[in-house]
Parts: structure tokens; sequence; C-alpha cells
């Protein structure tokens, strides 16, 4: 029988998970990296597919993947918590959702020096898109105001984002009564987020014609 050094063997699994990582195929990527084990690395890949698998609105399958790594390294890590934040969401469990959120602010707060500027102003553009949409505490000019300034963070940075945190602040924002600022920020995305798949894309279209309709306004509402 052959031996194979376990650092060899750890070594083919990370390959093996790169190779499946960059052909699409995450689940089976995680489980190599799983069986080493390299949790950092698992909980890395998660984190880059996140995006991607929002905008692909595969709330089942990230939820699959976060549910493979230990809570206790989820709990760590702002935007895994994001990523089950916006599954609690997705299930309509927003206790759960602003518990998790309030965990995501604080590691992003204690992260800040570890973390680029860009990366701090997306994910908390994410926190504002939701906890603006769910939590009734929040006064609707005070809410307003956080969309405002979420919607000036990311605007520079559409294509790092994710559909949904764009419709939601949109959605709210035009629920609390900022009906043009709305519009702005679904078409605005839509013009600048030319690398988000088409489904995203179309999303940001579809969310606005809804707004269109609301206002009555049919002939756009069509277009």
């Amino acid at each position: 029988h052959e031996w194979y050094h376990p650092q060899a063997i750890a070594q083919l699994h990370r390959q093996a998970a790169a190779w499946l990582a960059t052909h699409g195929q995450v689940d089976e990527a995680l489980r190599h990296l799983i069986a080493i084990p390299d949790l950092a690395a698992a909980a890395d890949l998660v984190v880059s597919q996140r995006v991607a698998a929002l905008n692909g609105h595969q709330f089942h399958k990230l939820e699959e993947w976060l549910a493979l790594l230990p809570a206790a390294l989820l709990n760590q890590n702002p935007a895994l918590l994001l990523g089950l934040a916006w599954v609690q969401d997705h299930r309509l469990e927003f206790t759960q959702c602003l518990a998790t959120l309030q965990r995501a602010e604080e590691r992003l707060h204690e992260q800040a020096a570890t973390l680029s500027p860009v990366t701090q102003k997306l994910l908390q553009v994410e926190i504002v898109a939701l906890r603006t949409s769910i939590d009734t505490t929040l006064a609707e000019a005070e809410a307003l105001s956080l969309i405002q300034a979420a919607w000036t963070e990311v605007r520079p940075y559409l294509t790092y984002t994710h559909c949904i945190a764009v419709v939601w602040l949109s959605h709210t924002c035009y629920r609390l009564g900022g009906g043009e600022r709305a519009l702005e920020i679904l078409l605005t995305s839509f013009e600048g987020t030319g690398e988000w798949p088409q489904m995203a894309r179309s999303r940001l279209l579809y969310s606005a014609g809804i707004l269109y309709w609301y206002n009555c306004n049919l002939a756009e509402a069509e277009r």
C-alpha cells in the first residue's frame, strides 16, 4: 500500500477545491476544503461567492454553504453574517435577521482596521438596506437619511454589490415617501451594472416598473 503524507493530501484537496470553484462547483469545492480541514479557506470561498449567489437569488444555496461552516467562524465574519441575514430576511425571520445584523455591525466595527474602506462601505450599505426595511423602531426621517447616505456611499461601487441590496434601498425609500429617489436608485443602478448577470439587472427594471405602476405611470411601466 502506498502512503501519502497528510500535507500532500491536503495540497491535493486544495488544488481540487480551486479547480472546482473556478468551474462554478462551489459545493464540491467547499467539501474538499472542509475535509482537510481548512475552514478559513472555506469561509473565504463563501465570502467570495456570496454576492454572486445573492445576484442569482440563490438563497437556498447560500444557506447550504453557510451551514457547512462552524457557527463560531461564521459569527466572527461580518460578510458571512450578512449572508445569513439575507437568508433570514428571505425566510421572513425578521427578529433573527435583526439580531444577525447587530452581530454583523459589531464585527464590522471590531475589524475595521483589517478591512478595506470599500469593503466596509459595501457591508454597511447592506446592513442599512436590511435594517431600514424591517426595523419598525426606526423613525421615517432617520430611515430615509440612512438610505440616502447608503446610496451616496454605494453609488461609485455598484458593480461590487448585489441587486437585492439596491432593490431593498429603493423600495423602502419609496414606502417612506421618497418616490423620485427610489426610481433614481433603480435606474442609475441599471445603467451602472453592465457586469451584473442578466437576472440581476432585470430585477432592477422589474422593480422600477412596479414603482411606475404604483404612480399610475402605465406608459413607463410597460416600457
